[in-house]
């Protein structure tokens, strides 16, 4: 179950040189949203929609959110899913 305390928070910025956070905490964090998982040292997540008009405004929003919030992470688009990495 997702806990919605984490939807309110926002991005910061991490200090160059920061040691990164270990699998027992990349854990925890996972164990507060739905259906992200670890995979290969980044975290994802898929999502579907049911055609390419509504992945690309999911697409749209996202870019929106995140220029907002200076974060960039990497967006693989096909037809009728993204992957948020």
């Amino acid at each position: 179950m997702c806990d919605n305390s984490l939807v309110m928070e926002a991005c910061q910025e991490i200090p160059e040189g920061s040691p990164a956070l270990d699998d027992h905490e990349i854990g925890h964090l996972l164990s507060h949203v739905d259906e992200w998982e670890l995979i290969d040292g980044a975290i994802e997540k898929t999502l579907a929609f049911e055609n390419f008009f509504q992945t690309m405004a999911f697409v749209n929003a996202v870019a929106w959110v995140c220029h907002r919030e200076n974060h960039h992470p990497e967006l693989f688009i096909g037809r009728d899913r993204c992957t948020l990495r």
